[in-house]
C-alpha cells in the first residue's frame, strides 16, 4: 500500500565541493506524459541521445564505436558520496516550479530539486534544459524500478565526437578525462562507451555516452538501501534540433528501491495530501519537462512547465471511489473545479464526466495548477485504476474560491 506518511523517504543529493574538486573546479551554471487529452498540444523539449537503457548497445540505424573499460574493478568500503535532501510540503512546490520557468541556475541542483535525482554527477559549465523521472511498478511487493534523467545545455562548444577519429575524437576524449574522474571519486566505475551517428555517416554532429557501474552492490538513498543500476553520461555535440548547434550533456540514473519509497520530495508530498481513501498501490509515476513556444496557446502561463502523471490501483468499488473524489478533498492540495472562464482569477467547481468508460473530474492543485482525476473500473481484476494528471505552469497565479 502507498503511504508516504510513513515511507515517502525523499532522495539523496549533492556535495558539490567534492564534485568541483573532482572536475577542475569547474563553476555549472521537453510527446507529453500526463498531458490532458483535450489540452493544446505543445512540444516536448527534446534530445538526440536514446532514452537510458541497462546495455551500451546504440540505436538502430548510427554508426558507433564501443569501448569496454579494462580498468580493474577498485574495493570500496565507503557509501557513495552524498547527503540525503530534505522532505518538503506541498506549500513549497511553487517556489520549485518557478524555478523550474525560469531556466536558469546550476542544472544539477535544479534537477535535484525538481526530481530528486539521486546520483551528484555535474554537467560542468551548463544550464538546465529537460528533467524527466519515471517509475514503473511491478507486482505487489516487487522492488520498483526508477529512472532519472537531466539535459543540459553547455556554456562551450563540445569537441569533435566521430567514431572515425582516433579514440572518437576530442570531445569523446576530454568528457571521458571529466566524467571518469568525478564518477570515479562517487565509487563508480567506467565500462563502456558508445559513439552514436544520427546523420548515418552524413557528417551530422554525433554524441558519445559512457556507461558506469557502482562498486557497492547497495546505493543508499535517503538512508534506505537501493540496487544501483547504471549512470549513463552523454556528451552531445548539438541537444536541439534546429540551425544553431546546441552543444550538452545528458546524464542518466537508474536505481531499484523497495516498493512504496517515493524517491522525489515534491510527488511525495502530493500523495500525502490524498484522503486516505484513495491509498493503494502506486504503479505509475512519470515527470516530464516540457517546452512551448512564444506564440503558443498558453505562452502566457510559462514557456518551460512540468507535467505529472500518478497511477494508483484501489481495491474499492468505483462508485466509492468517485465519491470521495467529488466530495472529500476538501482541507487537500486538490479542489474539485476549474478556472471560471466568464469569472477569471476564480474557481469555478465543475461536475464529472464520463469519456467512454473513464469517469473524469477536473481539479485545481494548490489553488493553481489544473488536474484532473481519471477512474477506470476493471471488473476482471476486482481494481479501480486512477490516474491523477497534473499540468505544473510557472506563471499560473493564485485562484480564488468561486463567489456563487
Amino acid at each position: 500500500m502507498v503511504s508516504s506518511r510513513t515511507r515517502a523517504v525523499v532522495a539523496l543529493v549533492t556535495s558539490l565541493t567534492l564534485l568541483a574538486a573532482a572536475c577542475g573546479a569547474e563553476e555549472s551554471g521537453t510527446g507529453a506524459a500526463g498531458e490532458p487529452a483535450d489540452a493544446p498540444t505543445d512540444t516536448q523539449a527534446s534530445s538526440a541521445a536514446p532514452s537510458s537503457t541497462a546495455t551500451s548497445e546504440a540505436p538502430a540505424g548510427t554508426t558507433t564505436t564501443t569501448t569496454t573499460s579494462t580498468t580493474t574493478t577498485t574495493t570500496t568500503t565507503t557509501a557513495p558520496v552524498g547527503t540525503p535532501v530534505a522532505s518538503i510540503s506541498a506549500d513549497e512546490i511553487p517556489a520549485l516550479i518557478v524555478e523550474w520557468g525560469d531556466g536558469t541556475g546550476d542544472a544539477l541542483t535544479v534537477a535535484q530539486h525538481i526530481i530528486g535525482f539521486p546520483v551528484p554527477v555535474d554537467a560542468p559549465g551548463s544550464t538546465p534544459h529537460t528533467v524527466s523521472v519515471d517509475l514503473r511498478g511491478g507486482d505487489p511487493g516487487d522492488p520498483w524500478r526508477w529512472e532519472w534523467t537531466y539535459e543540459a545545455l553547455s556554456s562551450e562548444p563540445i569537441g569533435d565526437i566521430d567514431a572515425e577519429l582516433p579514440e572518437g575524437g576530442p570531445g569523446t576524449i576530454e568528457t571521458r578525462l571529466t566524467y571518469d574522474a568525478i564518477m570515479d571519486a562517487l565509487g563508480w566505475r567506467n565500462t563502456g562507451q558508445v559513439i552514436s551517428d544520427p546523420s548515418s555517416g552524413a557528417g551530422g554532429p554525433q554524441s558519445v555516452n559512457f556507461v558506469y557501474q557502482s562498486n557497492l552492490e547497495t546505493f543508499s538513498l535517503g538512508g534506505v538501501d537501493t540496487t544501483p543500476g547504471v549512470v549513463r553520461v552523454w556528451a552531445e555535440e548539438d541537444m536541439i534540433f534546429g540551425d544553431d548547434l546546441d552543444p550538452g550533456y545528458q546524464v542518466d540514473v537508474t536505481l531499484d528501491t523497495p516498493a512504496d519509497f517515493i524517491t522525489v520530495p515534491m510527488i511525495a508530498a502530493l500523495v500525502s495530501a490524498l484522503p486516505l481513501a484513495l491509498e493503494g498501490r502506486l504503479t505509475r509515476i512519470r515527470l516530464r519537462a516540457r517546452s512551448r513556444d512564444a506564440d503558443s496557446f498558453d505562452a502566457a502561463e510559462g514557456l518551460r512547465y512540468l507535467n505529472l502523471e500518478l497511477i494508483i490501483e484501489i481495491s474499492s468499488p468505483a462508485g466509492d471511489v468517485h465519491d470521495v473524489i467529488s466530495s472529500r478533498l476538501d482541507g487537500t492540495v486538490f479542489q474539485v473545479g476549474a478556472e471560471s472562464f466568464f469569472d477569471e482569477g476564480f474557481i469555478q467547481v465543475t461536475e464529472p464526466r464520463l469519456n467512454g468508460d473513464t469517469w473524469v473530474q477536473e481539479v485545481v492543485v494548490l489553488n493553481r495548477y489544473t488536474g484532473r482525476f481519471e477512474v477506470v473500473d476493471d471488473p476482471a481484476s476486482g481494481t479501480v485504476s486512477v490516474t491523477i494528471e497534473i499540468r505544473f505552469e510557472p506563471n499560473r497565479e493564485v485562484l480564488l474560491p468561486s463567489t456563487d
